[in-house]
């Protein structure tokens, strides 16, 4: 199911359906991002940040691979938080997290 997902991820960075890093909360701000992942191994200043920001902008957050293995999946350097800008894409993802047990 990981890979899946990490799969998936990959796919839908071409359709620039992502926002990576600091953007992902200028775009929570916009009601832009309908989903927010943030790395299982992002520092603890990051992972309050995000947890912050998603409560307050009601918005779903899971914590999912490490760094490098969110990097990796959409080609960059280790990547902390990642933000999904479509709803079905969300919608898949949060669904492949239910049904598999990672």
């Amino acid at each position: 199911m990981k890979q899946r997902i990490l799969g998936l991820l990959g796919l839908v960075n071409h359709g620039k359906i992502l926002v990576i890093g600091d953007s992902v909360y200028y775009s929570l701000g916009l009601k832009k991002v309908h989903l927010v992942i943030v790395a299982s191994d992002a520092g603890p200043n990051s992972a309050k940040k995000a947890r912050d920001k998603t409560t307050f902008y009601n918005c779903p957050l899971i914590s999912f691979a490490t760094k490098d293995e969110l990097g990796h999946a959409i080609g960059r350097n280790n990547v902390a938080v990642i933000g999904v800008t479509d709803v079905k894409i969300a919608n898949r993802i949060l669904t492949l997290m239910k049904d598999g047990d990672i």
